[in-house]
């Protein structure tokens, strides 16, 4: 084969894996690119194709196994817990009235107080009032009154 298509089968190929790395960030075409520099490297020199694709394979299994661990160690995003999600289902005392409409209202839970909204659609949740937390909205609570039970009426026996 001519060296000259060689050349140019590598010069190809380094702009296909550079396209492929820029349309999808996974930070593996990346390598194969530059294997395929490695080989057009080799091409210009005059090497044989067998020898080219070769240095291609070598050089991207190198670099994917040498600097893998290391990317994805920087490209995995963290995962910070912050245990907001232990407020779940727990009872707490409104502290600031809860009015959806005007975008109010606070809870005291587990020693913070946080923002809350009203999840069951009444307009106002009044001072005082136990709510129950249903879920978490952003970094709203979302909640809905405790229904308390009355006392049962006495019946007179006779």
């Amino acid at each position: 084969m001519s060296p000259w298509v060689m050349t140019g089968i590598w010069i190809v190929a380094v702009i296909a894996f550079l396209t492929a790395e820029v349309a999808t960030m996974t930070v593996i075409s990346a390598y194969f690119c530059l294997g395929a520099l490695a080989g057009l490297l080799t091409a210009l020199c005059g090497t044989s194709w067998m020898t080219q694709v070769l240095v291609f394979l070598a050089v991207s299994l190198v670099a994917l196994f040498a600097t893998r661990p290391i990317a994805q160690r920087y490209l995995k995003p963290t995962l910070v817990h912050t245990n907001a999600d232990r407020v779940l289902g727990m009872e707490a005392a409104v502290t600031e009235e809860i009015d959806n409409a005007a975008r109010t209202g606070a809870i005291y839970v587990l020693g913070l107080t946080w923002t809350a909204r009203s999840d069951c659609g009444e307009d106002v949740i009044p001072v005082g009032t136990k709510v129950r937390v249903e879920r978490i909205d952003g970094i709203k609570l979302m909640c809905r009154p405790v229904e308390t039970a009355e006392p049962a009426a006495s019946v007179p026996t006779a």
